[in-house]
Protein backbone atom coordinates (compact mmCIF):
# COMPACT_ATOMS: atom_id res chain seq x y z
CA UNK A 1 0.00 0.00 0.00
CA UNK A 2 3.06 2.40 1.14
CA UNK A 3 4.95 1.42 -2.37
CA UNK A 4 1.71 2.41 -4.46
CA UNK A 5 1.02 5.56 -2.51
CA UNK A 6 4.71 6.60 -3.51
CA UNK A 7 4.32 5.82 -6.63
CA UNK A 8 1.54 7.71 -7.15
CA UNK A 9 2.98 10.67 -5.26
CA UNK A 10 6.03 10.34 -7.43
CA UNK A 11 3.52 10.17 -10.47
CA UNK A 12 1.59 13.52 -9.68
CA UNK A 13 4.61 15.32 -8.84
CA UNK A 14 5.79 14.57 -12.17
CA UNK A 15 2.69 15.56 -13.87
CA UNK A 16 2.83 18.82 -12.02
CA UNK A 17 6.30 19.51 -13.20
CA UNK A 18 5.81 18.41 -16.85
CA UNK A 19 2.87 21.34 -17.19
CA UNK A 20 4.84 24.16 -15.35
CA UNK A 21 8.21 23.39 -17.34
CA UNK A 22 5.81 23.31 -20.58
CA UNK A 23 4.02 26.01 -19.75
CA UNK A 24 6.99 28.10 -19.18
CA UNK A 25 8.80 26.99 -22.22
CA UNK A 26 6.09 28.07 -24.29
CA UNK A 27 5.04 31.19 -22.61
CA UNK A 28 8.71 31.87 -22.79
CA UNK A 29 9.16 31.55 -25.88
CA UNK A 30 9.47 33.72 -29.22
CA UNK A 31 9.16 37.39 -27.61
CA UNK A 32 11.98 38.44 -30.09
CA UNK A 33 9.71 37.13 -32.73
CA UNK A 34 6.66 38.99 -32.14
CA UNK A 35 5.64 42.45 -33.99
CA UNK A 36 3.94 45.06 -31.75
CA UNK A 37 2.85 47.39 -34.83
CA UNK A 38 2.21 46.75 -38.49
CA UNK A 39 4.92 49.09 -39.17
CA UNK A 40 7.67 47.17 -37.91
CA UNK A 41 6.84 43.91 -39.63
CA UNK A 42 9.48 43.03 -42.41
CA UNK A 43 8.19 41.25 -45.87
CA UNK A 44 7.06 37.79 -46.14
CA UNK A 45 6.02 36.20 -48.37
CA UNK A 46 3.10 34.06 -46.85
CA UNK A 47 1.30 34.96 -43.77
CA UNK A 48 -0.75 31.83 -42.24
CA UNK A 49 -4.02 33.14 -40.36
CA UNK A 50 -5.57 30.41 -37.88
CA UNK A 51 -9.03 30.11 -38.34
CA UNK A 52 -11.26 30.90 -35.08
CA UNK A 53 -15.47 31.00 -34.64
CA UNK A 54 -17.93 31.69 -37.31
CA UNK A 55 -21.15 32.29 -36.62
CA UNK A 56 -24.08 30.76 -38.18
CA UNK A 57 -24.77 33.77 -40.39
CA UNK A 58 -21.26 33.30 -41.67
CA UNK A 59 -20.35 36.39 -39.89
CA UNK A 60 -16.82 36.24 -38.46
CA UNK A 61 -16.85 36.03 -34.32
CA UNK A 62 -14.96 38.93 -32.60
CA UNK A 63 -11.73 36.98 -32.18
CA UNK A 64 -11.84 35.94 -35.91
CA UNK A 65 -13.05 39.36 -36.80
CA UNK A 66 -9.90 40.91 -35.49
CA UNK A 67 -7.85 38.63 -37.47
CA UNK A 68 -9.12 39.02 -40.08
CA UNK A 69 -8.94 42.82 -40.33
CA UNK A 70 -5.42 42.42 -39.41
CA UNK A 71 -4.31 40.06 -42.21
CA UNK A 72 -6.15 42.59 -44.78
CA UNK A 73 -4.17 45.52 -43.20
CA UNK A 74 -0.99 43.55 -43.45
CA UNK A 75 -1.58 42.64 -47.48
CA UNK A 76 -2.78 46.11 -48.29
CA UNK A 77 0.70 47.49 -46.49
CA UNK A 78 3.18 45.23 -48.68
CA UNK A 79 3.59 42.77 -45.45
CA UNK A 80 2.66 39.53 -46.94
CA UNK A 81 2.12 38.50 -50.49
CA UNK A 82 -0.13 35.41 -49.93
CA UNK A 83 -2.16 34.30 -47.39
CA UNK A 84 -2.62 30.47 -45.97
CA UNK A 85 -6.12 30.44 -44.45
CA UNK A 86 -6.42 27.40 -42.06
CA UNK A 87 -9.34 26.16 -40.62
CA UNK A 88 -11.77 23.75 -39.98
CA UNK A 89 -14.13 23.17 -43.25
CA UNK A 90 -15.74 19.72 -41.64
CA UNK A 91 -18.78 21.50 -40.70
CA UNK A 92 -20.87 22.44 -43.50
CA UNK A 93 -23.20 25.13 -41.35
CA UNK A 94 -19.37 26.34 -39.31
CA UNK A 95 -17.57 26.70 -42.66
CA UNK A 96 -14.56 28.40 -40.93
CA UNK A 97 -12.18 29.11 -44.01
CA UNK A 98 -14.97 29.36 -46.81
CA UNK A 99 -16.59 32.08 -44.41
CA UNK A 100 -12.56 33.58 -44.08
CA UNK A 101 -12.17 33.72 -47.69
CA UNK A 102 -15.20 35.49 -48.16
CA UNK A 103 -14.66 37.85 -46.05
CA UNK A 104 -11.22 39.09 -47.40
CA UNK A 105 -12.21 39.06 -50.37
CA UNK A 106 -15.26 40.83 -50.64
CA UNK A 107 -15.15 43.06 -47.68
CA UNK A 108 -11.23 43.58 -47.80
CA UNK A 109 -10.27 43.60 -51.31
CA UNK A 110 -7.76 40.83 -51.50
CA UNK A 111 -7.06 38.78 -54.22
CA UNK A 112 -8.52 35.41 -54.02
CA UNK A 113 -5.27 34.13 -56.59
CA UNK A 114 -2.95 35.21 -53.49
CA UNK A 115 -5.21 33.20 -50.44
CA UNK A 116 -4.53 29.19 -49.97
CA UNK A 117 -7.10 27.24 -48.53
CA UNK A 118 -6.19 24.72 -45.61
CA UNK A 119 -9.72 22.97 -45.16
CA UNK A 120 -7.60 20.40 -42.80
CA UNK A 121 -6.41 23.39 -40.33
CA UNK A 122 -8.67 21.43 -37.49
CA UNK A 123 -5.73 22.40 -34.47
CA UNK A 124 -2.63 24.35 -34.65
CA UNK A 125 -0.27 21.20 -34.59
CA UNK A 126 -2.07 20.39 -37.45
CA UNK A 127 -2.12 23.97 -39.20
CA UNK A 128 1.40 24.30 -38.93
CA UNK A 129 2.45 20.81 -39.99
CA UNK A 130 0.21 20.94 -43.08
CA UNK A 131 1.57 24.46 -43.81
CA UNK A 132 5.38 22.79 -44.27
CA UNK A 133 4.07 19.42 -45.66
CA UNK A 134 1.46 20.49 -47.95
CA UNK A 135 2.29 23.78 -49.19
CA UNK A 136 6.07 23.93 -48.87
CA UNK A 137 6.37 27.02 -46.47
CA UNK A 138 9.61 27.03 -45.08
CA UNK A 139 8.79 31.14 -43.60
CA UNK A 140 5.82 32.90 -42.34
CA UNK A 141 4.37 35.91 -40.39
CA UNK A 142 1.60 33.95 -38.17
CA UNK A 143 -1.44 35.73 -37.53
CA UNK A 144 -3.77 35.58 -34.14
CA UNK A 145 -4.44 36.73 -31.00
CA UNK A 146 -2.04 37.38 -28.33
CA UNK A 147 -3.00 34.13 -25.92
CA UNK A 148 -2.42 31.91 -28.68
CA UNK A 149 0.69 33.90 -30.36
CA UNK A 150 3.55 32.01 -28.83
CA UNK A 151 2.10 28.42 -28.74
CA UNK A 152 1.71 28.97 -32.47
CA UNK A 153 5.18 30.00 -33.21
CA UNK A 154 7.11 27.56 -30.94
CA UNK A 155 4.91 25.01 -32.97
CA UNK A 156 5.04 26.03 -36.13
CA UNK A 157 9.38 26.66 -35.83
CA UNK A 158 9.21 22.76 -33.98
CA UNK A 159 7.92 21.60 -37.41
CA UNK A 160 10.14 23.45 -39.73
CA UNK A 161 8.05 26.76 -40.41
CA UNK A 162 10.26 29.51 -38.97
CA UNK A 163 7.85 32.17 -37.93
CA UNK A 164 7.30 35.72 -36.41
CA UNK A 165 3.75 36.90 -35.14
CA UNK A 166 1.57 39.30 -34.63
CA UNK A 167 -0.89 40.16 -32.47
CA UNK A 168 -4.47 40.46 -33.43
CA UNK A 169 -5.91 41.11 -30.01
CA UNK A 170 -7.83 44.29 -30.34
CA UNK A 171 -10.08 44.52 -27.61
CA UNK A 172 -11.05 42.24 -24.57
CA UNK A 173 -13.49 38.90 -25.59
CA UNK A 174 -16.39 37.87 -24.05
CA UNK A 175 -15.31 34.62 -21.89
CA UNK A 176 -11.77 35.64 -22.21
CA UNK A 177 -10.89 33.68 -19.25
CA UNK A 178 -12.47 30.70 -20.99
CA UNK A 179 -9.55 31.51 -23.97
CA UNK A 180 -6.85 31.84 -21.24
CA UNK A 181 -7.26 28.29 -19.59
CA UNK A 182 -7.56 26.58 -23.22
CA UNK A 183 -4.89 27.77 -24.00
CA UNK A 184 -3.41 26.36 -20.76
CA UNK A 185 -3.97 22.55 -21.07
CA UNK A 186 -3.26 23.20 -25.26
CA UNK A 187 0.24 24.25 -24.66
CA UNK A 188 0.88 20.92 -23.28
CA UNK A 189 -1.13 18.71 -25.76
CA UNK A 190 0.93 20.75 -28.41
CA UNK A 191 4.14 19.57 -26.27
CA UNK A 192 3.33 16.08 -26.17
CA UNK A 193 2.40 16.43 -30.22
CA UNK A 194 5.52 17.51 -31.14
CA UNK A 195 7.45 14.88 -28.94
CA UNK A 196 5.38 12.32 -30.55
CA UNK A 197 5.69 13.72 -34.44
Amino acid sequence: MKRTAAIFTLFVLASIFVVIANTYIIYSYGDEKIYEKVEHVEQYEYGILFGAGVNSDGTAEDPLADRLKLTAELYNEGKIEKILVSGDNSDSHNNETDAMIEILTEKFGVSEEDIIEDEKGVRTFETCKRAGEQYDIEEALLITQGFHLRRAIYTCDKLGVESAGISATSRTYEGHWYYEMREFFAINRAWIDLQLD
